[in-house]
C-alpha cells in the first residue's frame, strides 16, 4: 500500500474500577489478570505487602463483574485473616498468580482453569520458582504436582501462561536477567524469557526473547496474551523502567501523595507483539500508556497493564483494559482504559 503508515493509538483513562483498600490488600496490590467467563469478568489480583514488608505473606484475591466496569469482592469463606474468613482471598503466600482459562481441546474439565503460582523467598535472588496449578471452578486451587514446573528464572514479577491453538502448545513468558548465567541472579537488565509444554507440567529449557534492531529496554512485566481476532498473533503491554531518569515530584508531592519513598523513578506501559517463538516486534518504541498531567501517575509503580485474557468487551464498539493506578500509594487500585479501534 502506498500512503499509509502504521500509527499507535492510545488508550483514554477513565473512572477507577476498583479500590485495593482491604485489610489485606494495601498499597502494592499488583499484577492482576482479567479474563470474561460466560457472563462474568473475573479479576485476579495480589493483595499487598507494604514495601516495608516484603517477606511478610501475599494473598492472591478475586474480583467479578456483570459489565467490566463495577466490581465485586465476594466473601469466599476459603482463608482466614486475622481471625475472619469474610474476605475475597482465594490462595495466600504467593506473589504472584495469573490464571486462564485453558483452551487445550484435550484438558480434563476438572482442570479448566489453569496458572504459574510463584513460589519463595520474593525479592531474594535464586530462592523463586513456579508451581503449577488447576482448578475446576476458579476459586479452589490445587497443585498439579508437589515439585516445582519452573525452576530456571528470576520469577520475581508477573509470570504468564497461556494456551496456543496456533502452537498447539502451552507457552510462558516470564522476566529474567539479561546477564544471568543460571538464570537466576539478578545480573544484567530486566528482560523476558519464554517456555512451552505440551502438559503444562513439563516444561522445555528458556530462551531469551529477541526485539530486533531497537534500543534495549528495561521489562518489568510483559503482560503477553493473544490477540482474540487473530490468536495467531500474541500482543504485550510490559512495563518499562525508564532508568536514569528520576520523577519531576518534588518530596512535598510525595509526601502529600503518599507515596513509597522506593518508587522515585519513571516507568511506563508499551505496546509489542509477535507471532510466536522467540521474538517480539518492536514497531512503537514510545509509551502506549500515557502519564497525563495527574502527578499520582508519575512514580515508578504507576501505568502497569494487566494481563487481559480475552477481548474484555465493555460495550459494542469499545473493548477495554485496565491498569494498575496508584500502586505506591494508598488509594491503590485499577482503572479503566477504553481503546477504541482494538
Amino acid at each position: 500500500l502506498y500512503g499509509t503508515r502504521l500509527v499507535l493509538h492510545h488508550p483514554v483513562p477513565r473512572e477507577p474500577a476498583i479500590t485495593f483498600d482491604k485489610p489485606w490488600e494495601g498499597r502494592f496490590s499488583r499484577y492482576g489478570a482479567v479474563f470474561q467467563d460466560g457472563s462474568l469478568y473475573k479479576l485476579y489480583y495480589r493483595g499487598g505487602p507494604d514495601n516495608k514488608e516484603r517477606n511478610s505473606p501475599s494473598h492472591i484475591c478475586y474480583a467479578e463483574s456483570a459489565d467490566g466496569i463495577r466490581w465485586t469482592k465476594p466473601e469466599l469463606g476459603l482463608f482466614e485473616f486475622q481471625g475472619n474468613r469474610k474476605n475475597n482471598i482465594l490462595l495466600s503466600g504467593t506473589p504472584s498468580f495469573a490464571p486462564f482459562i485453558d483452551a487445550n481441546p484435550a484438558s480434563n474439565t476438572s482442570q479448566r482453569y489453569k496458572a504459574l503460582s510463584a513460589a519463595g523467598t520474593h525479592h531474594e535472588p535464586g530462592t523463586m520458582v513456579l508451581m503449577v496449578y488447576a482448578s475446576a471452578d476458579g476459586l479452589r486451587w490445587k497443585k498439579m504436582q508437589n515439585e516445582p514446573g519452573l525452576t530456571k528464572g528470576g520469577f520475581d514479577s508477573m509470570n504468564l501462561a497461556f494456551w496456543s491453538e496456533t502452537e498447539n502448545c502451552y507457552v510462558a513468558y516470564y522476566r529474567v536477567y539479561s546477564k544471568s548465567p543460571d538464570w537466576k541472579k539478578f545480573l544484567g537488565r530486566r528482560t523476558i524469557a519464554r517456555v512451552t509444554s505440551v502438559d503444562f507440567i513439563h516444561w522445555s529449557d528458556p530462551v531469551m526473547m529477541e526485539f530486533g534492531d531497537v534500543r534495549t529496554d528495561e521489562l518489568y512485566t510483559n503482560a503477553t496474551l493473544p490477540y482474540f481476532r487473530a490468536p495467531h498473533i500474541y500482543v504485550a503491554f510490559p512495563k518499562r523502567y525508564v532508568l536514569g531518569r528520576n520523577t519531576p515530584l518534588t518530596k512535598k508531592q510525595f509526601e502529600q501523595l503518599q507515596i513509597d519513598p522506593t518508587q522515585n523513578f519513571i516507568s511506563e506501559g508499551v505496546f509489542m507483539s509477535s507471532r510466536g517463538g522467540n521474538r517480539y516486534d518492536r514497531t512503537f518504541m514510545e509509551a502506549f500508556f500515557r502519564r497525563g498531567r495527574d502527578p499520582a501517575n508519575w512514580c515508578s509503580a504507576c501505568t502497569e497493564p494487566t494481563t487481559r485474557r480475552d477481548s474484555t468487551s465493555t460495550s459494542h464498539s469499545v473493548r477495554s483494559m485496565r491498569i494498575e493506578w496508584l500502586v505506591a500509594m494508598p488509594a491503590a487500585g485499577m482503572s479503566e482504559y477504553p481503546a477504541p479501534g482494538s
